[in-house]
């Protein structure tokens, strides 16, 4: 049964209200959406309505609701029962929603539990808007919230999706999108990754006082290395990610000088490819048994850099390295939305360094000092 202008034919027609005098028991799909796109169209039940697997298609603006709502409705003078799901045709950048939130279903009778749900996810830019029956007022109308129920305290029987006294949109968490958590959570991922590519220098040389010990007569080496990690991430006790890192370095090495008092300065080049994966977590969403995963990314990552290092005779060290990665975020969540990012990271590193003979029993100690800084810059998200 489709309002007026929810035919393409009539798609140029005004919105308007449209009433039924008695019951209706819905076994199909009542659609109020205007096909222009319009939103206004008010559907009125006189008596009671019945939902028998049917569905109710809605134009709707995804914003901050309350006395800024825009969509369409259904106004039932009776009572509600049965089962019903709610299709919307979603418009609006998104937004946070205050007091009530969108209002999709007015009841001036009484509505069973359940009698509504929506058909699918529904989404706009950092938000999810969730289905509640029950306002500040009105415990029998149902509202579009970007909140997630509340969560249930040890003995608490109340129902949570139940509205307190003042305010029907305090009670719950924000409700993100399950995608904000890996476009979050993800530039700290691979700021990470470049933190641990920039490494040490006995990372790249090894525990030796001086690089002349293994260059004696100054030829330039190669040398090259594997690394990865696991990482457990928390970020403001709410989102989280499981991160599994692997990279491999390459290096080149030039000695540029060799002090007759034994110094020496040595400056090299280096390559490296690396990949990431990791799992994201939102623990607002482990609610009623719901699983608080929310989706993954998958990471590939190409450096170059360099490196100049100065050894002094008594085996102290100054090592500077520079650094340049092209990062490539592939993002999926569990809605099956997906999206790609490409970016680059410059970290520069300067590290400090001198042993300390313990004795003449050939073990010595080596206090070390590191500043690392990392610029990460990333493109648009697609």
């Amino acid at each position: 049964m489709p309002a007026a202008n929810a035919l393409a034919s009539f798609a140029s027609g005004n919105n308007g209200t449209f009433s039924i005098g008695g019951n209706l028991n819905n076994a199909g799909i009542v659609n109020l959406a205007a096909a222009s796109g319009r939103i206004g169209n008010v559907l009125n039940v006189a008596g009671n309505y019945t939902g028998t697997n049917g569905q109710v298609v809605l134009n709707t603006l995804l914003n901050e609701g309350g006395a800024a709502s825009q969509s369409d409705k259904l106004v039932v003078g009776g009572n509600v029962n049965g089962t019903t799901a709610i299709k919307l045709n979603q418009s609006g950048s998104g937004a946070q929603t205050v007091g009530d939130g969108i209002q999709l279903v007015q009841v001036n009778g009484t509505s069973a539990a359940n009698s509504f749900h929506l058909a699918g996810p529904v989404q706009a830019g950092a938000f999810q808007y969730m289905l509640f029956q029950g306002g500040a007022t009105d415990a029998n109308d149902w509202y579009l919230r970007s909140q997630l129920a509340a969560q249930i305290a040890p003995g608490d029987t109340s129902d949570p999706t139940a509205p307190p006294p003042a305010s029907a949109a305090a009670r719950g968490p924000v409700a993100y999108r399950p995608a904000v958590v890996g476009y979050s959570v993800t530039p700290l991922l691979n700021a990470d990754y470049g933190f641990s590519l920039l490494g040490r220098l006995h990372e790249r040389v090894g525990d030796i006082p001086n690089a002349d010990s293994t260059q004696p007569v100054h030829t330039n080496g190669v040398w090259g290395r594997i690394g990865g990690q696991n990482l457990n991430a928390d970020a403001n006790d709410r989102f989280s990610a499981d991160e599994h890192t692997f990279f491999a370095q390459f290096g080149k090495d030039w000695t540029l000088s060799h002090d007759a008092s034994g110094g020496s300065t040595h400056a090299g080049a280096t390559l490296a490819f690396g990949s990431t994966s990791a799992k994201f977590r939102d623990s607002a969403r482990n609610i009623l048994a719901t699983s608080d995963s929310t989706g993954s990314v998958e990471t590939q990552a190409q450096s170059i850099g360099s490196y100049w290092t100065r050894y002094l005779p008594d085996g102290s060290y100054f090592d500077g390295v520079g650094q340049l990665t092209h990062y490539q975020n592939r993002y999926g969540d569990i809605f099956g939305d997906s999206g790609s990012q490409n970016g680059f990271g410059a970290g520069v590193s300067g590290e400090i360094g001198k042993p300390f003979a313990l004795g003449s029993t050939g073990v010595a100690i080596e206090p070390q000092a590191q500043l690392l800084y990392l610029v990460p810059a990333s493109e648009q998200l697609r």
